[in-house]
């Protein structure tokens, strides 16, 4: 094949031709479908035609691209797409005509509308021939479409231009041309109301008018026209919206009205689109009210008929009956708050259950007694309390049914009211409850708000005596209600429309001059839907109003006092912000953009006339807008209000507008507009003293408040005319406008943390409060109107008790100062509190009855108000009641408070509400608790911990009530106080370290309040840093025989200083103390069981050190301390040798150590100082003997760990500070100092033996019954090492004493075997050195006989006996011993016996038997030494043993030449190297003796079999001979040492990086392995005959040989040595190489 390429040809091009023909082939395959398709469709097979269309159309030259675009274009590709899309067409429309009987209407639908994308997809490819068009036009016809017909006639008309010029000639066109000019001229008569073109004028001009008979359409394309004809029925037809109404009322109207569109956001009504209706998806063309799935007018009917035929009810019974429940949330999205916070039903308000009458009654029989229990317990208590304090009470609690209250009881009908309105409540009275709250809270306000609040107040609603409740909307006949349903339902209106109809009825005035909104009270849903309308449609209504003025003029004035209204919510809300502190920019836009409205619309009525009540309400809505955006002392308020006075006085009229449903418009009557005035007045005269002396701003307020504080007690001293005048004021306002002033004196009072006066304004204005309800006006009022009174001012007395908790509560101090009134107010604290009792009795009701709903799941959020309440007054109940126990010297008054303050608790808290009012109650009940010294409070403190904190201090958990309390985050100030309490009842003055219980209950509370406290900052209190750097500086010490006589005499000091901070007191009581004795006995129950961790000693020292760091001076704490350093070096020791082995892991240990060592003789120092204590009890002075005892056991315990081995006295080595030497030479060098020691030998022995003496004495001052037998044996050992021979004078005395200890402690499981082995080994090694006669020995034994029990004449040794008659004896105490050993742990009596056999027998076959039973030499166990760590063998001297062990065994088989266990010993020591010390001198020990053992038991020279040999090797000959000998390796043609010793040294080799087994290894293999397979087969290897072993013999130099020239491979070989020298070398790796493999096949 040939590779020429032309020039002019690129792989593109050929890319391009290929894709040329790949399309070609493309169109022929579409032409030859498209036949096939035309073929099936002539033949009527629709099926086949739409299966060649569908692959017809699945050709890639026809398929566009996701735009609708083709790739190739041309006349080819142009005709075949236009055939294939027109014939398509065409098989859908003769399809759906041939089957048109068979196909449903919307199908038929679907065929044509393909038949017009296909036709219309085709006229883009070509132009399109008359049957195409003639075709559309048909169908467009039967869509009745003049404008896609006018579009196809067009099309039609001018796709051959030159016909134009045969228009004129009417006999020159042909038929089909006349036709669709008849056509088009038809089709623009019909369309006429559109303009002309140009093109259809000349047409209709030239042509002439033929009229011709228009063609019938196709019967397919006929029922086309005729769905078309009843779709356009059909739209006519108004979409209808069912509107569900639950009840026949305004508001149920309002509500369902308002679902209709999107909720709305308060902000968006004052965007572009403030119309809701702007949002929905579909329009509302028409609204039909239904209820129960039924016409609402049969209904309306239905209703109004019962309502003619019955007698008017009470609206009591009607609330009972069928009570309207609160519904919570709010519409009102973009504002803080909701004007009206109103409620929902929670899911316990769903019907209950239907149950047979007989099991009600008997339930109600069985449980009554027991619900009434917790009032019967609580009235029992609280009589008991108030009769001491000679209050006599006239109402029963434990039964306080409405029916059981006397009517002579003063609170008798506000009582009744109450549990009306808990009954029956309803959102109108959550309305009422909060018509008094206030927004913001105190915590908020900043000095010189006071003054602030007396200007503000000319913005609040409540002016007018009560706000007198006018007649509810709810409470109007239906007749109203379903005339508008009718009216709305028989029209068929539009949503506009019923809108706009709704507010007509709602806000314009009637025919007798009333008008609903300003004159019927409303429900907050139904007003907040009405402001939702009036924000959406101000604009419209503005320009009907503006047009239509006479007849929309009070339409429009309703809408001018909405706007007002929010405005005035607007200016509240933004005060509030501006108190809180919060952000208002966005409350400051709507402001402007609701003022601008405003304006526009005052400018309008402006213009108007308005006559009668419309004029005094366009003047108060005016007033009340200028009040808005005005200051006090701007003077058009005074004159609107002059000009308003003087109208009502001059009209004829009886003005009384209620504006019920207005929270920021006034009632309006002549009295509140006298109110106003005198109180603008009062302001402007308040304001004007700010403005004229703005330097003495502050004192003038304060000034202000303190007169109108004397003006509101009613004192007498009213000297200057200014109090006379304000007296004047104060006496003819309203009653809320004085709860305004109360309120602005009482801020002030807190503010200045001022608590007398506070105090005796509080009670006033309470007593004025209860003075109300129970006055003969409340009681003359109607029902409603009670309820409203009752409920405004239980939210009075709410809002200025909560401020006097603040004030009692602040810095949790919870005192009261002044007590001298506390008799007297703590009975008006009773009638207020028993007024507020059905509360929760009321409660107790509803559970007995099964048609009564609980309060507190029925109104969720009023009852929270309520229950904020009650806790309050409890709250305050229980301080005057301390405070009149403490006035009249109450005895036992704590014990009877106590009590108190528990049956409270359990009253509230079995409602679950013991934490309302941000937990007050829990918050005073455990301050009182926690300062009453006594375990009468223990009980009740632990269910207020449970509830407060979720905090459980054990117990029967039966015992305690869960109340459902939201656990609260337990702060600094509660933990400390807490601790205090909890630390003085649970130790009451004895030492935490002697109580042996674990007190888990205060451990829970103790890591709390040290979690709350967290990590004290020493770096940020000087004193605490200076206290830091000397106790650092005492513990890096040195220990010296000064330190230690100070301490024995109590003379050490450290310069601590105590930082007096608020943790001292809490500290100085033990708080972190006691958590050290606690996390420290729970690390020790953890090591005992093997789960404790060295790394939970760090939080333990951390918690000791801050005790000592804040100068406690406890003794115990140092003591604790260092028993936590004695840990850490313990669990250094225990567990590996690497503390040992490694010298800087070793300083590291030693100097923990030292630091422990320090904390005894510090704890000791301390306990000597207290022993001369004159204020400690004869108790305190046993508990600080018994814990100086023990200091003394682990002082002197320490002091011996730290001198002997393994630690070998480092903890006393210091090292020398560095200095620079002068040398001869001049220069100054830094000479290298070894560490030196702090202390001598002597003294550390005297030392320690000294504290183990005292120790030991100290048992016989005490009355313990068991004594410490290590005292006296380690008095022992330590004599005996230092005395030696003038041990043997009184020694074995003493251990004679341990020995009879330790029998005493010891348990039948667990022998105690220490001080019997130190007996036997003294008396062995005492007659070895000649210090004591075997006979005298045995007599020293025979004193332990109880122990070791051997037969008498055991101990009786005759002088002619050898000595070692008496080792003998002494092997079988040893075996002895073992055998008491129940735990198998003790190792010493083994190794003792095997060295006495060996030292004293030379049996060393009997000792290496012996030391087997501690040695793992050939077991699978990494471990060479198999020994356990005895209890009370000594940190750290397993190790040293271990060493021991190891190194008198490899002595054992160096003595018996066993070079094969050297090795396995060896072997395991390079494993086994942490687990002794000198763990690296021992194996190389073992090495030295295994090299050598070999080496003379298998004859081996290294240099002579390894390092000569090798050279001389040929390297394909020592490969092929070696595989041949593995490959035929067999053991049993060698001996046992050859194969061991050949896989030790193996091994050895392969586990370290030296060369000391090198030569071993290799002259093994090449000795006994190698060389003799070589000779047996070197007669038939001719080319290595002369590499012989006798050659090596005749000292070769291989040199000489390896620096010759190297021969041509043609020339034969003339010697041997060039042989060699021309050759590969093998080396030592090759040579492992081949004896690992004999390795593998040993092993």
């Amino acid at each position: 094949m040939s590779l020429f390429t032309a020039l002019n040809s690129t792989p593109h091009d050929a890319l391009l031709e290929a894709e040329e023909h790949s399309r070609e082939l493309q169109v022929e395959e579409s032409f030859r479908v498209f036949q096939s398709a035309l073929f099936h469709l002539k033949a009527k097979r629709f099926d086949d035609a739409e299966a060649k269309f569908e692959q017809l159309f699945n050709i890639e030259v026809l398929k566009p691209d996701h735009w609708g675009l083709y790739r190739y274009s041309s006349p080819t590709l142009d005709l075949l797409r236009y055939l294939a899309y027109r014939n398509r067409g065409v098989f859908y429309y003769q399809y759906v005509r041939e089957h048109a009987e068979e196909l449903d209407k919307d199908d038929i639908v679907d065929y044509i509308l393909k038949v017009v994308e296909n036709l219309l997809q085709a006229l883009q490819h070509s132009d399109g021939d008359a049957a195409v068009t003639g075709l559309l036009l048909q169908v467009f016809r039967g869509f009745k479409s003049k404008r896609l017909q006018r579009w196809i006639l067009e099309y039609e008309l001018t796709k051959q231009p030159e016909e134009m010029l045969l228009l004129g000639r009417g006999r020159a066109l042909l038929p089909d041309t006349r036709g669709l000019v008849e056509e088009y001229r038809r089709v623009l008569r019909d369309v006429r109301s559109e303009p002309v073109t140009e093109f259809a004028a000349r047409v209709l001009t030239l042509v002439k008018t033929d009229s011709l008979e228009v063609q019938p359409l196709p019967p397919v394309l006929d029922k086309i026209e005729q769905l078309k004809d009843e779709d356009d029925a059909m739209m006519k037809q108004l979409a209808e919206y069912e509107v569900n109404l639950e009840e026949l009322s305004w508001e149920c109207i309002a509500e369902s009205f308002r679902s209709l569109v999107p909720k709305y956001k308060y902000t968006n009504f004052f965007s572009k689109a403030p119309d809701p209706y702007s949002e929905a998806g579909d329009p509302i063309e028409c609204i039909k009210f239904v209820h129960n799935d039924k016409p609402i007018e049969q209904e309306v009917m239905e209703q109004l008929s019962v309502q003619n035929e019955r007698e008017p009810f009470a609206a009591t019974q009607a609330a009972t009956e069928a009570p309207t429940l609160e519904k919570e949330g709010s519409e009102n999205g973009g504002r803080t708050e909701s004007k009206r916070d109103s409620e929902l039903p929670s899911d316990s308000q769903r019907p209950a259950q239907r149950s047979s009458k007989r099991f009600k009654e008997r339930s109600t029989e069985t449980n009554e007694a027991e619900l009434l229990r917790p009032h019967q317990d609580f009235a029992a208590l609280f009589y008991s309390c108030t009769g001491i304090l000679e209050v006599r009470l006239e109402i029963e609690l434990s039964h306080l049914n409405p029916e059981a209250i006397p009517s002579t009881y003063p609170a008798y009908m506000p009582m009744l009211d109450f549990y009306e309105c808990l009954n029956s409540w309803t959102s109108k009275h959550t309305e009422f409850l909060n018509q008094s709250e206030t927004k913001g809270t105190s915590k908020n306000k900043g000095k010189g708000e006071d003054s602030f609040q007396l200007t503000s107040l000319l913005r609040s609603s409540m002016f007018t005596e009560e706000n007198r409740p006018t007649i509810s909307l709810t409470e109007l006949p239906y007749k109203e209600v379903a005339e508008f349903i009718s009216t709305v339902n028989s029209n068929r209106l539009h949503f506009h429309a019923v809108r706009l109809l709704l507010l007509q009825v709602l806000l314009t005035v009637r025919p007798d001059g009333s008008c609903l909104i300003t004159d019927t009270f409303w429900s907050p849903i139904l007003y907040d839907t009405i402001e939702s309308f009036v924000l959406s449609l101000e604009s419209n209504i503005y320009d009907l109003v503006y047009s239509q003025s006479e007849k929309y003029k009070g339409l429009g004035l309703s809408f001018c006092e909405v706007l007002m209204n929010s405005l005035g919510g607007i200016y509240t809300e933004i005060h509030a912000k501006k108190i809180s502190g919060g952000k208002y920019g966005e409350l400051e836009a709507q402001k402007n953009k609701l003022e601008k409205k405003i304006d526009r619309w005052v400018l309008l009525l402006d213009q108007l006339v308005f006559e009668g009540k419309l004029k005094f309400r366009y003047l108060w809505s005016k007033f009340c807008y200028l009040q808005c955006i005005s200051d006090v002392t701007d003077d058009r308020i005074i004159h609107s209000l002059d000009y308003i006075t003087h109208e009502l006085r001059n009209s004829s009229m009886d003005i009384d507008i209620s504006y019920a449903n207005y929270e920021h418009t006034p009632r309006l009557n002549m009295e509140t507009v006298q109110s106003q005035l005198s109180k603008i007045k009062m302001m402007r005269k308040f304001t004007m003293v700010n403005q004229m002396d703005v330097d003495r701003n502050d004192s003038s307020n304060e000034d202000q408040i303190e007169a109108l504080s004397r003006v509101l007690v009613g004192t007498s001293l009213l000297d200057t005319p200014e109090d006379r005048s304000m007296s004047e004021f104060v006496n003819q306002a309203p009653f809320l406008l004085k709860i305004k002033l109360w309120r602005i004196v009482l801020h002030h009072y807190l503010a200045v943390k001022d608590q007398s006066n506070f105090q005796i304004c509080y009670f006033k204005v309470l007593h004025v409060l209860y003075e109300r309800l129970c006055s003969k006006e409340y009681s003359d009022q109607s029902q409603l109107q009670r309820q409203q009174t009752l409920l405004s001012t239980l939210s009075l007395m709410r809002s200025f008790t909560s401020l006097f908790i603040e004030l009692l509560s602040g810095a949790n101090e919870w005192v009261i100062n002044d007590t001298s009134q506390a008799s007297e107010y703590f009975k008006l604290l009773i009638d207020v509190f028993i007024l507020l009792y059905p509360l929760t009795y009321f409660e107790t009701l509803s559970q007995k009855s099964a048609t009564t709903v609980s309060f507190f799941k029925k109104a969720a959020k009023s009852s929270v108000i309520l229950k904020d309440m009650f806790v309050d007054i409890s709250c305050l109940l229980v301080l005057y009641f301390t405070g009149a126990c403490t006035q009249k010297e109450v005895v036992n008054g704590v014990e009877v408070a106590t009590e108190f303050i528990h049956a409270l608790h359990l009253l509230i808290g079995g409602f679950t509400f013991c934490d309302a009012a941000n937990g007050n109650f829990l918050n005073l009940a455990e301050h009182f608790f926690c300062s009453v010294e006594g375990s009468s409070s223990f009980i009740p403190l632990k269910q207020i911990l449970l509830c407060k904190y979720r905090l459980s201090l054990g117990g029967d958990a039966n015992s305690f009530e869960d109340h459902g309390a939201k656990p609260q985050v337990l702060e600094m100030h509660n933990a400390v106080r807490l601790a205090k309490y909890l630390i003085r009842f649970e130790y009451q003055n004895k030492n935490p370290y002697l109580i042996s219980t674990n007190r888990s209950n205060l451990k829970q509370v103790i890591e709390n309040v040290i979690d709350v406290i967290g990590k004290i900052p020493y770096a940020e209190n000087h004193i605490l840093a200076r206290n830091v750097y000397y106790f650092e500086q005492y513990l890096e010490a040195p220990v010296t025989a000064k330190i230690i006589q100070e301490a024995l005499q109590g003379c050490i000091s450290i310069e601590l200083t105590k930082p007096r901070d608020n943790l001292q007191e809490i500290v100085d009581l033990g708080l972190y103390y006691i958590s050290g004795v606690q996390l420290l006995n729970l690390y020790k129950v953890r090591k005992k069981t093997l789960q404790a961790r060295p790394s939970e000693l760090d939080s333990i020292i951390e918690t000791l050190k801050a005790d000592i760091l804040y100068k406690t001076n406890r003794f115990e704490t140092w003591f604790l301390l260092g028993k936590c350093y004695s840990y850490v070096v313990e669990d250094d020791l225990i567990w590996t040798s690497d503390r040992l082995v490694v010298a800087s892991k070793k300083a590291t240990t030693a100097s923990i150590q030292r630091k422990a060592i320090l904390c005894y003789l510090m704890a000791l120092n301390l306990c000597q100082l207290s022993v001369d204590d004159p204020s400690l009890s004869e108790a305190q002075k046993m508990e600080n003997a018994f814990i100086k005892r023990e200091i003394y056991e682990v002082l002197a315990l320490e002091l011996l760990n730290a001198y002997f081995k393994p630690m070998e006295g480092l903890p006393f080595q210091r090292d020398i500070a560095p200095a620079l030497v002068l040398t001869e030479t001049g220069e100054l060098v830094e000479p290298k100092n070894s560490p030196q020691p702090s202390i001598s030998s002597a003294n550390i022995y005297r030392a320690t033996l000294l504290v183990f003496t005292n120790a030991d004495e100290m048992y016989k001052d005490s009355q313990d019954a068991l004594q410490n037998w290590l005292n006296p044996h380690y008095i022992a050992n330590l004599r005996f090492k230092h005395e030696r021979e003038d041990f043997i004078t009184d020694g074995f005395d003493i251990i004679i004493r341990a020995c009879n200890l330790a029998m005493k402690a010891s348990t039948s499981n667990d022998n105690i075997i220490e001080p019997h082995y130190s007996l036997v080994i003294k008396c062995y090694k005492s007659v070895k050195h000649g210090w004591l006669r075997p006979e005298d020995a045995l007599k020293h034994l025979l004193n332990d006989n109880s122990f070791l029990a051997q037969e008498a004449n055991f101990y009786s040794h005759n002088p002619e006996n050898s000595v070692q008659d008496f080792y003998r004896k002494i092997i079988t105490l040893l075996r002895r011993l073992l055998a008491l050993d129940k735990r198998k742990w003790h190792h010493r009596p083994t190794y003792r016996i095997a060295r006495i056999l060996f030292d004293d027998f030379n049996d060393v076959d009997g000792a290496i038997q012996e030391m087997g039973v501690l040695m793992a030499l050939k077991s699978v166990n990494k471990n060479l030494v198999n020994i356990w760590k005895p209890e009370y063998e000594r940190p750290g001297k397993h190790f040293v043993y271990t060493y021991q062990y190891v190194m008198f065994y490899l002595k054992l088989l160096s003595h018996k030449n066993d070079y094969i266990s050297l090795g396995h010993a060896a072997r395991k020591m390079r494993r086994f190297g942490s687990g002794m010390v000198n763990g690296s001198l021992a194996t190389d020990k073992a090495v030295e003796m295994f090299i050598n053992g070999a080496r003379a038991a298998l004859g081996i020279n290294e240099k002579e079999h390894a390092e000569l040999l090798l050279p001389t090797l040929n390297y394909q000959a020592f490969n092929r001979y070696s595989d041949e000998l593995i490959a035929s390796f067999n053991k049993e043609n060698y001996s046992y040492e050859v194969l061991e010793s050949l896989a030790i040294s193996y091994q050895l080799k392969k586990g370290s990086s030296g060369i000391a087994f090198d030569g071993v290894c290799l002259s093994i293999y090449f000795k006994y392995l190698y060389l003799p397979w070589v000779e047996e087969h070197e007669a038939a290897e001719a080319t290595q005959s002369m590499v012989k072993f006798v050659e090596i013999n005749k000292n070769v130099n291989p040199t000489e040989n390896e620096t010759a020239s190297p021969q041509p491979a043609a020339e034969p070989q003339k010697s041997t040595t060039k042989q060699v020298s021309s050759r590969k070398r093998v080396s030592k790796k090759d040579a492992f190489d081949k004896i690992s493999q004999i390795v593998d096949k040993i092993t």
